[in-house]
């Protein structure tokens, strides 16, 4: 649930501007999974998870 009211809380903050989902939504999805596997979860735009993100991206 903690993910879900950090996702509305990143969109609400965009203050009515345009916003990309992509991101967003991959932190919410990612640490819903890591928390699932591994027990935490990273704060929005924490560097590690965009270095995975990346990662991913370029695999």
């Amino acid at each position: 649930m903690d993910q879900a009211l950090q996702l509305v809380a990143s969109l609400h903050n965009s203050a009515g501007e345009p916003v990309t989902l992509r991101d967003p939504f991959t932190f919410a999805v990612g640490n819903v999974i890591n928390v699932l596997a591994f027990g935490y979860a990273w704060k929005i735009g924490d560097p590690e998870m965009l270095r995975f993100k990346t990662l991913f991206e370029e695999f």
